[in-house]
């Protein structure tokens, strides 16, 4: 499953602003499922990797978000507790705060990545996150636990951050 509160398919580029996703849930207990963008979830199909497109996020707040399950099987991931792009898509948060979302997969812990934002999903093809007068804080996944894991856990992608707040050792690219 993905996006709790919204999914955009066939991203091209969409523009979010003064919004707010709170306490929105993706759940799956089905054997090899994955979640993913427990508030959020745009995705790009694999055609159109290479071209511009993303999320542009102005004066929003992603907060109380989760992905979560507990299955094993081909793809258990739990990704982007709060914010979810697929292949290569950029994100722009503007004036924004995420915290407090999660991302689980209570079977296997290192199947969990980016309680807060995941940009680029697990395609291979990471998109890029610009972080500007924001607040990232407060995102769990499953590899919390363990400090050798640097997702944990605010944001993963190839991230540019600007006059920002990141939880210290939270992001990796």
């Amino acid at each position: 499953g993905m996006g709790g509160a919204v999914r955009a398919r066939h991203l091209n580029e969409v523009q979010l602003g003064s919004c707010q996703y709170v306490d929105n849930e993706v759940r799956v207990k089905a054997e090899g499922a994955g979640v993913a963008g427990g508030a959020l979830a745009a995705t790009i199909p694999p055609e159109f990797w290479e071209q511009p497109g993303g999320l542009d996020m102005t004066n929003c707040l992603v907060a109380d978000n989760k992905v979560w399950t507990n299955s094993g099987g081909d793809e258990p991931y739990a990704m982007g507790g709060g914010i979810w792009t697929s292949g290569g898509s950029d994100l722009s948060l503007v004036n924004c705060t995420v915290s407090g979302n999660v991302a689980d997969n209570t079977y296997n812990a290192e199947d969990s990545y980016a309680g807060g934002v995941m940009c680029g999903g697990f395609t291979g093809h990471y998109g890029h996150a610009r972080v500007i007068n924001s607040i990232l804080s407060g995102n769990v996944d499953g590899h919390s636990w363990d400090d050798s894991y640097e997702w944990q856990n605010n944001i993963h992608g190839a991230v540019d951050v600007r006059f920002s707040c990141l939880e210290s050792g939270n992001a990796a690219t």
